[in-house]
């Protein structure tokens, strides 16, 4: 594995605020596994051991190990700025909401500002689907009608409830739990993959 590749998973993991123990313990693979990966001391790390990883981060295997994903080259794809997703632009929602009205459609995310960073940096691109049924700690897309914005978030399933860890603005150590309440909050989709850049 180089460099790269380690770094991008660590930059994942930083930016969920985890230790390589609890993702160790998340995933079912051995801490050490885990360290000589990042380290790098493991050139070929196997292939469960990426696949468990690009499911805890919702990312494509072909993203953590540097080759070129398929998904997004389907030419039926639609590709829209994530700064033209917002409730008040009724043209752009509308199209959203209709292609992913259709069972088994996708549609891409470019995500063109530094608000969802480090977890998605600029110019990365998330491909969303309605037709997977949400589990619990999927990454969903939701329009949040309390808060007025997009929320690209891991959630937490509960008795049929969808919740997200919210930070607090003023101290990063407080966490709340925010409940998405549809049809009041819009659910786009779980995120199916993410074509992850590297901030330079």
């Amino acid at each position: 594995m180089s460099n790269m590749c380690s770094d991008k998973i660590k930059a994942l993991l930083l930016a969920r605020g985890e230790s390589v123990r609890e993702l160790a313990r998340a995933i079912n693979v051995p801490q050490a596994t885990l360290q000589h990966i990042f380290s790098g001391k493991t050139k070929k790390p196997r292939s469960d051991v990426l696949a468990k990883l690009a499911e805890y981060f919702s990312v494509n295997i072909t993203d953590i190990i540097g080759t070129t994903s398929h998904l997004l080259d389907n030419e039926e794809i639609n590709v829209y700025a994530l700064k033209d997703c917002h409730l008040e632009n009724r043209t752009v929602l509308s199209k959203i909401v209709f292609e992913l009205s259709e069972p088994g459609n996708y549609i891409a995310l470019a995500i063109d500002s530094d608000e969802y960073a480090p977890f998605l940096p600029k110019a990365s691109v998330i491909i969303i689907n309605t037709s997977k049924k949400i589990e619990d700690r999927n990454t969903i897309v939701f329009f949040s009608s309390l808060e007025s914005k997009i929320f690209i978030e891991r959630i937490i399933l509960e008795n049929g409830t969808i919740y997200i860890k919210k930070k607090s603005k003023k101290k990063m150590v407080e966490i709340s739990l925010l409940k998405v309440q549809p049809p009041r909050d819009k659910i786009l989709g779980v995120v199916m993959e993410i074509r992850y850049k590297l901030p330079n």
